[in-house]
């Protein structure tokens, strides 16, 4: 075993499983992963401990156990008629679909396995570790929001140390001193905090109602949430990305006016802050540019979604294939003053030119699906923690959706892997799931 960690022999996995068992290699498995990688004890209680998944998480983590070794008949796929399986299915056949008719079909077949592939994969994962968990699935929800709240707070403190510090930031965003921390670009570090920065509030309300005598371990996850939120926020603004602080705002906003005991209060400051900025002149005149797309970037994003429409009159069955807008696009691109883009920085045109239509039909229906599940947890008058649970997910993808109007908020590993982590979670902290894993347990 420890030769296959080393990645000596790929083979001998499946000669152990042939003559020990499932169980026995799984249990060798671990036992050489922690000597090898010791930081993976911190899992030792959630993922790396679950013997259907080991295979498949040490594969995603790093790299060198092939996927294909994963159990998959060990975990609790959901059947034919579940909620999610048929825009699932659809989805996986158009990326598939994706790969014949790119261009590129090497940079296909990768953007498959980082994109769909393997984010699907941990979504089962994640869905069967938390359906199988003996504690309620909230506990180990928990584990997960604090797994990204700890990225978050990493990246964003490597993003004050840029700024501070005026060091690593890429060229041209160093001009403008528009911080990227780990990532290349400012909006990828926006796409990959604000999630995080919402479950961050949720976290926060989750804890603030019981602060009246606090025990510490309250207290410092109360701390923790605190400091993620204010960091993180702060990196969002430092990176400058104006349609990051708007989607965050718009989403707070809405969040505020859901709630009746804060609706009064919301709807004022709506109508106090917007005659503010109208009565400003310098204020009105940016606002009005931004809202017409008057502004130089605004600029850019038209001229791409004009061209990509006219590239779709002729695509708009299949699109173009996995990785192939950058190439097809070369004939409709006559605007020579702005580059081709990887994609057309709107939630509808990605999909549509990556998946074609029956991607655009999957997306749509797991949207209205993963809807009715917020529906269904709406009705039927839940308690206060599953109530607010519903709420923080449709804050989650209401935000992605919304910043995803003028960018891409799907189309990269580590955004793919958060939005089916997120998927798994609210699926299995349904209700209707809760009780459908528990009768299978």
């Amino acid at each position: 075993m420890k030769g296959f960690l080393l990645g000596e022999d790929t083979n001998r996995p499946l000669k152990l499983i042939g003559r020990f068992g499932h169980e026995r290699v799984v249990q060798e498995l671990k036992t050489g992963v922690r000597k090898r990688y010791k930081d993976l004890d911190c899992f030792s209680h959630s993922l790396v401990d679950i013997p259907p998944v080991t295979f498949f998480i040490t594969s995603v983590l790093h790299q060198e156990i092939p996927v294909l070794l994963v159990p998959l008949q060990k975990l609790s796929l959901p059947p034919l008629n579940h909620l999610i399986t048929l825009p699932l299915c659809l989805l996986l056949l158009a990326a598939t679909i994706g790969i014949f008719i790119s261009p590129d079909k090497l940079a296909a077949v990768g953007v498959w396995k980082a994109f769909y592939l393997e984010p699907v994969l941990m979504f089962f994962v994640i869905r069967d570790v938390m359906g199988t968990h003996k504690g309620h699935p909230y506990e180990y929800a928990s584990k997960i929001f604090r797994a990204l709240g700890v990225n978050a707070l990493l990246v964003s403190l490597f993003g004050l140390v840029q700024y501070f510090f005026s060091i690593g930031i890429p060229t041209p965003w160093d001009l403008e001193r528009r911080i990227t921390s780990i990532f290349d670009y400012p909006n990828a570090l926006v796409l990959f905090l604000e999630p995080i920065i919402v479950i961050s509030w949720f976290e926060i309300k989750k804890v603030i109602p019981v602060m009246g005598g606090v025990p510490r371990p309250r207290l410092t996850t109360l701390l923790f949430w605190i400091t993620v939120s204010i960091l993180a926020t702060i990196n969002v603004f430092l990176a400058q990305s104006e349609a990051g602080i708007a989607a965050l705002i718009v989403t707070a906003l809405c969040i505020l006016v859901a709630s009746k005991r804060t609706r009064k209060y919301a709807l004022a400051s709506i109508v106090i802050i917007s005659a503010l900025v109208f009565a400003i002149p310098t204020s009105r005149t940016y606002l009005v540019e931004k809202l017409t797309f008057q502004d130089s970037s605004e600029q850019v994003r038209l001229s791409q979604w004009k061209e990509t429409i006219e590239l779709l009159k002729d695509h708009s069955i299949m699109g173009v294939g996995l990785s192939g807008y950058p190439i097809a696009l070369k004939p409709y691109h006559h605007d020579l003053q702005y580059e081709i883009f990887q994609y057309p920085h709107n939630i509808v045109l990605n999909i549509w030119v990556e998946l074609g239509l029956l991607g655009l039909v999957a997306v749509g229906l797991l949207a209205f699906r993963l809807g009715y599940i917020a529906y269904m947890w709406a009705g039927h008058d839940p308690p206060l923690q599953i109530r607010m649970q519903h709420i923080m997910f449709c804050a989650i993808f209401f935000e992605i959706i919304l910043h995803g109007l003028v960018d891409v908020p799907y189309f990269k590993n580590d955004l793919a892997m958060m939005v089916w982590v997120l998927i798994a979670c609210m699926m299995v902290m349904n209700r209707g799931s809760i009780y459908e894993q528990k009768n299978q347990g």
